[in-house]
């Protein structure tokens, strides 16, 4: 029999045999997409504006609300590796080699540059896990889909 076998992420991540260990409270993580939202701003309406007096003693001046695609304060992330912990460390913290993570979106965090574009963050910083089999159709805080990109 031909029986073809899919591996899952846990098992593709052991299959790359990362060479680094983190210590202390460290997980290295593998950043996803950043995810898109629309988001809602107030700008002064400069079409409106033209002619009024600007300053302390001028006029009210006009607003219009806009809507624009920006980056979430959040992103998901696939953990690469853990420290070495005790079993009563590990039952506080349900994170594992594999699991879809999300955590705050810091472009100041380095990256780790000795394994490909991965980050080295604190244990605590991990926001909890993402569970991609719950994700259909999940227009969470106005998240972009591919069904509204097409209209």
């Amino acid at each position: 029999m031909n029986e073809k076998t899919e591996l899952t992420d846990r098992e593709m991540i052991e299959k790359l045999d990362i060479p680094f260990k983190p210590v202390d409270n460290k997980v290295l993580v593998k950043p996803l997409d950043p995810v898109k939202i629309e988001k809602e701003f107030t700008e002064l309406d400069e079409s409106k504006n033209k002619n009024k007096k600007k300053g302390m003693e001028g006029d009210t001046m006009d607003t219009k609300k806009t809507k624009k695609t920006v980056n979430a304060n959040v992103r998901k992330g696939v953990v690469l590796a853990l420290p070495q912990m005790e079993e009563a460390e590990k039952a506080r913290f349900p994170i594992e080699v594999g699991d879809a993570i999300v955590y705050y979106d810091r472009s100041s965090m380095q990256t780790f540059d000795l394994y490909r574009d991965s980050l080295l963050m604190n244990k605590y910083e991990i926001l909890g896990k993402w569970d991609i089999n719950k994700e259909k159709d999940a227009d969470i805080y106005g998240k972009i889909t591919d069904e509204k990109k097409a209209k």
